[in-house]
């Protein structure tokens, strides 16, 4: 029937093109005929789809999927549909047993897909929730003993089950029971952005102005005032665009009960704070945003190039100028605070942990830990020479410039030669050192 609907339709675009030619040769009269001609065969098609959708639905074979809400094309149209008729008749009367469109024949109303079970009547509804209680109580009594539910089960629990289920209980499980995805989170990001400075701008690109201290001091009878001109400056910023594609068949897209969309959002914004953590520590300042370890003022070197002491550490913290102290925040790995856990462990002295009751994690001399273990620092496993370990700073001095906040954007043309639909994800942005001073990099002996 498919290959008929397309001849139907192939025939109509040569009648069209066919009525074109007439037209260039002067008989408008044969070409109004071709028109109507072509006219008549796309209304066939039409007509000769819609029933071949009808009679699907009717039989129990049209492609279901179980998605939490309406994706693909066919879904929509029939979420659409669905809306127009949620009464069951379309004139103001509730029909307790209206099965929606996209509802698959045979299946218990259960493990419908989610947009369906939402018009379903109310005595589906009622079933589908009776369904999914039996379920739950036969899985409990299961976890007890195998008979257990056979034993105690009503007759109309016994009768949800069997109508629906093998000797072992069930072919289907009601959809609350699968509708989870098992996510790997990866390394975490965005560890940084709640400590620093964070800006919104509506243009492409821009600057900070800077604004240095004065000097105050004695000024004797008569005499003249010193210069106090703070240093005037700028730091300047270009929003940039990074993101990433992700291609998904449209049979995953069909047929997964999980909202692929919006799992796709989330490891997108999961990756661009990956990327933001990275960038904040190493980022080049050209072609990237600026990174703490191209800008920021180094700490005074370790004094071996093969250890950190205790003596090392503290040095850093107080290289940092005590105006900036006040807030700051530590930022590093958790390689190298797995070394710093075992400073002085084998001998007497100072020691990061008292006892193992204290988290490793929490705040050192004081200050919060920033952990992040992507690419950025220098692993702090084993200490080597001219690694830079880590940062101690006020990242209130580090600005977030967000031009547009992540955007998704769907299409399902660019990769239909191989049935899949994109998702182009992208943000704009940038980020800015704005004071080099406010920082202190662990810098290991060269």
């Amino acid at each position: 029937m498919a290959t008929q609907i397309q001849k139907m339709r192939e025939k109509a675009e040569s009648l069209l093109a066919e009525a074109e030619s007439s037209i260039a040769e002067g008989d408008v009269q044969k070409a109004r005929g071709m028109i109507a001609e072509s006219q008549q065969l796309v209304s066939d098609a039409q007509d000769a789809e819609n029933a071949v959708m009808d009679i699907k639905r009717l039989k129990g074979e049209y492609n279901r999927p179980t998605n939490a809400v309406p994706f693909a094309t066919e879904e929509v149209a029939t979420d659409n549909e669905n809306v127009k008729r949620a009464d069951g008749y379309g004139q103001g009367h509730v029909n307790a047993n209206y099965t929606p469109a996209g509802y698959v024949k045979g299946l218990s109303p259960a493990i419908q897909p989610t947009w369906v079970r939402e018009k379903m009547g109310a005595n589906l509804k009622a079933e589908a929730d009776f369904y999914a209680k039996t379920w739950e109580t036969w899985f409990r009594d299961r976890t007890v003993n195998a008979s257990k539910f056979y034993r105690t089960a009503s007759p109309a629990e016994l009768k949800a089950m069997q109508e629906n289920t093998d000797n072992e209980g069930g072919y289907f499980v009601p959809e609350e029971y699968r509708n989870t995805v098992i996510h790997n989170t990866g390394v975490p990001g965005g560890v940084h952005r709640p400590y620093c400075t964070v800006i919104t701008t509506g243009l492409k690109d821009g600057y900070m102005p800077t604004f240095g201290s004065m000097t105050w001091a004695v000024i004797a009878e008569e005499a003249t005032y010193g210069d106090n001109t703070p240093v005037v400056g700028q730091v300047s910023f270009t929003v940039r665009k990074s993101g990433g594609t992700v291609k998904v068949s449209a049979e995953l897209l069909e047929d997964s009960q999980a909202n692929i969309p919006a799992l796709l959002a989330q490891i997108a914004g999961e990756a661009s704070g990956r990327y933001e953590d990275q960038q904040i520590i190493e980022g080049d300042g050209t072609t990237e945003a600026e990174g703490l370890r191209t800008t920021a003022t180094d700490g005074p070197d370790t004094a071996t190039n093969s250890a950190v002491t205790v003596a090392d550490f503290m040095a850093w913290y107080f290289a940092l100028p005590a105006q900036f102290r006040t807030n700051a925040i530590i930022s590093t790995t958790s390689s190298f605070l797995g070394y710093l856990a075992a400073v002085g462990s084998t001998d007497a002295g100072v020691h990061l942990l008292s006892s193992l009751r204290e988290s490793p994690e929490g705040p050192i001399a004081g200050k919060q830990v920033a952990v992040f273990d992507g690419t950025g620092w220098d692993s702090g496993a084993a200490i080597a020479a001219s690694e830079e370990l880590g940062a101690i700073g006020d990242f209130r001095s580090y600005y977030l410039i967000d031009r547009i906040g992540m955007s998704v954007r769907r299409d399902d043309s660019v990769y239909a030669a191989n049935d899949q639909v994109g998702f182009f994800i992208r943000k704009r942005g940038d980020g800015r050192v704005g004071l080099a001073d406010a920082f202190r990099i662990f810098k290991v002996k060269a």
